[in-house]
C-alpha cells in the first residue's frame, strides 16, 4: 500500500495569446508550472521555531541580568551597613585615649 503524504506545491498557469493577425484575442496555448515547495515550507517552519526559541532564551537572559543587577543594588548597601557596624563595634571596644 503506498504511503500518503501531504506536500506543498506552487502552481502557476498562463495563457498565450496571439501577437498579431488574430482579432479574436483568445488563448492559443496554455503553459503551466508546478513547483514542489514542501522543503522550503519545512525550512521556513523550522526557522520560525528556532526564532521563537531564540527569542525566549533572550528574554530569559534579560530577566537573569536584571535580577543580578537588582541583587547587587540590594546587597551593596547592606554590605556597607554591616561594615560600618563592625567599625562601630571596634571603635566602642577600644580603651579611651588619655
Amino acid at each position: 500500500m503506498p504511503t500518503q503524504a501531504v506536500r506543498w506545491r506552487l502552481s502557476m498557469v498562463s495563457g498565450a495569446r496571439p501577437t498579431r493577425g488574430d482579432n479574436e484575442g483568445g488563448v492559443i496555448r496554455w503553459y503551466g508550472l508546478l513547483i514542489d515547495i514542501d522543503d522550503r515550507r519545512n525550512m521556513e517552519e523550522a526557522l520560525r521555531s528556532n526564532e521563537t526559541r531564540l527569542l525566549r532564551a533572550t528574554q530569559i537572559a534579560a530577566v537573569a541580568e536584571l535580577s543580578a543587577s537588582i541583587a547587587h543594588e540590594i546587597n551593596q548597601p547592606l554590605a556597607a551597613v554591616v561594615a560600618n557596624g563592625h567599625a562601630c563595634l571596634r571603635w566602642l571596644s577600644t580603651e579611651p585615649p588619655g
